[in-house]
């Protein structure tokens, strides 16, 4: 009986061992920590193209949402879902934007580019659902807030596409080497005992893994995928709202709010711990 014990103890052990070794092999475990001047402030929230087309002719779009519209859960990687509480930006929407935010993020989250709103927006609403959709959810670092869009000639807007940095062919590997940067991190993290302990640990994994591009914020070639969750996990180089990004997707996986927030030339974020609300500036 013992014995069996003792096979069993050691069978158990090495099982965990061989589950474990390849979440231990993606880890980035050697840091360089950059080194700054004291005075300086990395800045440079990277801009993204709005290009509006007028409808050749007036197309028909309801005015009021006809009922609500079939969501697109927001799940983290364990499949559980993320509740509309950690959508921050959404929750400050009208009626009519949560529609278009909705039908949105399901377009987005089946790499679909064209979206025809479910309901007609003004400019500006539209904008602000676009910002609060790219804000809160980071999962969709594929794209970074540049959009085409199409209105009427009243100035409702009536269909979007999403201007993406990846090539719908190159989206599967890119999420794959997302993935294999990313989930080791969460396994340990969600390992530690309180909300507390999982947020220094993100932060200080994102801050010493993570060189901010000057090169590129100089030339103004601080676009693309240096703003998004992508660039700062895999390249370990981004820009501000790149560093932003992956900190809120780290935080909602953990089951802690989070969202990115920005001035309009630097990015950082607003989390939520032990009901309290904090501003973090990973970058």
């Amino acid at each position: 009986m013992k014995s069996l014990f003792t096979k069993s103890i050691v069978a158990v052990i090495i099982s965990t061992v061989i589950v474990q070794f390849p979440l231990l092999a993606q880890v980035k475990t050697t840091f360089t920590k950059e080194v700054r001047k004291s005075e300086e402030k990395p800045v440079a929230l990277g801009k993204t193209e709005r290009i509006e087309e007028l409808n050749k002719v007036d197309v028909a779009v309801p005015k009021k949402t006809r009922g609500a519209i079939d969501r697109y859960k927001k799940l983290n990687i364990w499949g559980k879902e993320i509740p509309d509480s950690f959508l921050f930006y959404r929750n400050t929407l009208n009626k009519n934007q949560k529609a278009v935010y909705d039908a949105a993020y399901k377009a987005l989250m089946k790499s679909e580019k064209e979206v025809t709103l479910p309901v007609g927006l003004t400019k500006d609403d539209f904008y602000d659902t676009v910002d609060a959709l790219v804000y809160d959810n980071p999962e969709g670092f594929w794209w970074t807030g540049s959009i085409s869009f199409c209105k009427n000639s009243d100035g409702t807007v009536t269909s979007f596409d999403f201007i993406n940095w990846v090539d719908g062919s190159e989206l599967e590997q890119k999420y794959e080497e997302f993935w294999n940067a990313t989930s080791p991190i969460l396994f340990y993290a969600s390992k530690l005992p309180d909300e507390m302990s999982k947020i220094k640990y993100i932060h200080d994994y994102i801050c010493l893994s993570t060189e901010y591009d000057h090169e590129s914020v100089d030339s103004g070639n601080d676009g693309g995928k240096l703003q998004t969750a992508y660039s700062c996990a895999v390249d370990y180089k981004a820009i501000c709202a790149g560093y932003a990004s992956l900190f809120a997707y780290y935080m909602q996986n953990l089951g802690i709010p989070c969202v990115r927030i920005s001035s309009g030339s630097h990015a950082w974020n607003l989390l939520k711990v032990n009901g309290n609300y904090y501003q973090m500036d990973v970058t």
